[in-house]
């Protein structure tokens, strides 16, 4: 009796899956995909806490930051160097720091009384009017179709909208 249970089992069973064939092999490769996915985002998480985890140790030791001119403590070395935000010529005009990140006109909207230029600098964009200051001290002088003026003291450079 027992023999003929497992036999009637085994007959519903390959009945089943010769009627349901694809959607088998379907649930199956997608429980293999989700499977082998939540693997992938653990691993990535994980690199992502040790990584974080490194970085933020790596603060916290750096005991002290040099400004220019500044001489080493007794105490402990020093692990980094700031560099000048602003220069000035010998006569004391500003000019533009040549390792700041650089300005890219992005858009522009003209009408309704106020023109408004958007740029980007670095992983920063901002919407501008004229009159703004804007990164490092720049100030947006002029908006017009496709570029932007802006200034900083005696220096202008004009931002042209590239239509990339």
């Amino acid at each position: 009796m027992a023999v003929e249970a497992n036999h009637l089992k085994k007959h519903h069973l390959t009945q089943f899956l010769a009627k349901n064939k694809a959607r088998v092999i379907f649930y199956g490769i997608l429980l293999v995909v989700l499977i082998v996915s939540c693997i992938y985002l653990f691993k990535m998480n994980y690199q992502f806490v040790k990584s974080h985890a490194a970085s933020q140790e790596a603060k916290d030791t750096t005991s002290q930051t040099a400004v220019p001119g500044d001489k080493p403590s007794a105490g402990g070395s020093v692990s980094t160097y700031l560099p000048e935000t602003r220069r000035t010529t010998e006569s004391g005009a500003e000019i533009r720091d040549p390792f700041n990140k650089s300005m890219v006109l992005k858009g522009v909207i003209t009408g309704g009384g106020k023109n408004l230029a958007i740029i980007e600098f670095g992983n920063t964009a901002i919407i501008a009017t004229e009159g703004d200051e804007i990164d490092g001290g720049w100030t947006v002088q002029e908006i017009n179709k496709n570029t932007v003026i802006v200034t900083l003291g005696e220096q202008k450079t004009e931002l042209k909208l590239t239509g990339r």
